[in-house]
């Protein structure tokens, strides 16, 4: 499972580089006239293909490395896999691994991530109630690096309930952390 899991860390360091290269031109194309993007964009293309291909690469093997039940960085795979599947807007197979992350490893520092993800989904969907009660779960973790922005969202969702309020009072309290 470590060759998995180290081989998953390569390929999505991969995919980071070739998401980056494509992203650096993004403004030079912008920059040119119409009618002078085309060798740009096309090295652009290439970037992103590249890109996707080591996504999938990364997926795989990070997939692989779930087979192995008692592997003791488990709970590194499974979040790994799920925020790599979040960042290329794959929330549903993403919510899969970070639900099998609460469940199967609940003592996990990933924890608070994963909740995170479960509220954000919830507050992308418009679904306050469902996000306010995430967001509260990863209220309790206070030493979470997250922690300050599920704080900061729940006052989000608060003003999208009409409790502004409440909202006021969530803003001021994340000001004063």
């Amino acid at each position: 499972p470590d060759f998995y899991f180290r081989l998953a860390e390569l390929y999505a360091e991969k995919q980071r580089f070739y998401f980056m290269q494509a992203r650096a031109l993004d403004q030079k194309i912008f920059d040119l006239p119409p009618a002078q993007r085309g060798t740009l964009q096309s090295q652009q293309k290439t970037y992103e293909s590249n890109q996707q291909k080591w996504l999938l690469e990364a997926v795989k093997s990070y997939i692989a490395a779930t087979k192995f039940k008692k592997y003791e960085r488990m709970d590194e795979v499974l979040f790994k896999l799920a925020y790599l599947l979040t960042t290329v807007k794959k929330e549903e197979q993403a919510r899969e691994f970070f639900l099998r992350l609460i469940k199967d490893y609940p003592e996990s520092k990933y924890i608070p991530d994963a909740y995170l993800s479960f509220a954000e989904y919830y507050f992308d969907k418009g679904e306050m109630e469902n996000a306010l009660k995430f967001y509260e779960k990863v209220e309790q973790f206070p030493k979470s690096t997250v922690y300050p922005y599920a704080v900061y969202k729940k006052g989000w969702c608060y003003v999208n309930l009409g409790d502004y309020k409440t909202a006021l009072e969530t803003f001021v309290g994340v000001v004063r952390m």
